[in-house]
């Protein structure tokens, strides 16, 4: 009877390994899945990007309540970004706020950095 026990909680211990590492199999692979997609998105210039949280320069963070967001195409940038300050001359009539801008020329560049993170640079062409 002993000898069964040890054989049976073997049998557990054996399948609950395998089951775990194909488990961790297919998060790899949903994880590798996602990391392509994304990557791709970036590389063609063809997302939105939704801010929903912010660290102004004074204050602390802050979660934004607001739809605010960043389209970015091949050939055109559309922002309604969120503004953080004083506004010397503003539009009293307007009830909008935030930043809003459309852009068609601009130089794109995505970077891999050492930990693997993307980071995307958009520039301006000065006046």
């Amino acid at each position: 009877m002993k000898n069964l026990t040890r054989i049976f909680c073997a049998i557990l211990i054996i399948f609950s390994v395998v089951n775990t590492t194909n488990a961790q199999n297919k998060s790899a692979d949903k994880k590798a899945a996602k990391i392509a997609h994304v990557t791709k998105l970036l590389n063609e210039q063809s997302y939105i990007f939704k801010a929903n949280f912010a660290n102004p320069s004074r204050g602390g963070s802050r979660s934004l309540t607001s739809d605010y967001d960043l389209t970015v195409s091949k050939d055109t940038i559309v922002a309604y970004l969120p503004y953080f300050g004083r506004a010397y001359m503003a539009d009293y009539n307007s009830n909008d706020g935030g930043i809003k801008f459309t852009v068609t020329n601009f130089t794109y560049k995505v970077t891999i950095s050492k930990n693997g993170n993307r980071d995307i640079f958009i520039t301006f062409p000065k006046k």
